[in-house]
């Protein structure tokens, strides 16, 4: 199906988007950059361009690159959680339904960054209540979406998505554990190598 029709499915009818994209196996991976690249390239401007006085963020210390893993690592990390989750529970997606659906997913969220920056130069520090809650409208959709996916790509229930959504958030921060343990120790095997290296050029010029 034409791709700007699944951008307007999976805003007005979203599992409708989802159904087909289970049906056809249309995934294609330039999707991945494509729709992971316009949401982050959405909350860079967004960093950059916001209005001053409704963000604490002082543009010229934004890391592009860590907000560009802030948004994205926690979706990839998802996708592969809850897909190893429903492979061992019933699950009737494969990991390519759960990608093309996390990147619709991101429609939204890009959408309404987008419109933040634009209303956020009409807005004043009295309107942040409402401009933050716009923006976590962003998330909340995204969020939302994603849990609809898990339920229509696997054929469950309401109850048992909620079960295999609390899994695979388990096994997000199990993931995130393992892979902060194995940094820390790389670093510290690195550091030990190179100490080691250094004390022995130093006993040498002895």
């Amino acid at each position: 199906m034409n791709c700007l029709k699944m951008l307007l499915l999976i805003i007005y009818h979203p599992v409708e988007c989802m159904v087909i994209i289970k049906r056809e196996k249309s995934f294609r991976y330039w999707m991945i950059p494509a729709f992971y690249g316009a949401a982050v390239v959405a909350k860079c401007l967004y960093a950059y361009t916001v209005h001053f006085s409704l963000t604490t963020k002082d543009p010229q210390n934004v890391n592009i690159l860590l907000e560009s893993a802030v948004l994205v690592l926690p979706l990839l990390s998802w996708v592969i959680c809850s897909y190893l989750m429903t492979s061992l529970i019933d699950g009737e997606s494969t990991l390519k339904d759960q990608l093309a659906v996390s990147c619709y997913c991101t429609v939204p969220y890009t959408l309404i960054t987008l419109i933040s920056i634009v209303i956020s130069q009409f807005m004043s520090l009295q309107e942040l209540g409402i401009f933050n809650a716009v923006k976590g409208a962003a998330l909340i959709w995204m969020f939302l979406l994603l849990f609809v996916s898990l339920m229509v790509l696997n054929d469950y229930s309401i109850s048992k998505t909620f079960g295999i959504t609390l899994l695979s958030l388990i096994a997000v921060v199990i993931l995130w554990a393992v892979l902060i343990l194995l940094f820390s120790l790389t670093v510290q095997l690195f550091s030990l190598i190179f100490n080691f290296i250094k004390e022995i050029q130093l006993k040498g010029g002895l």
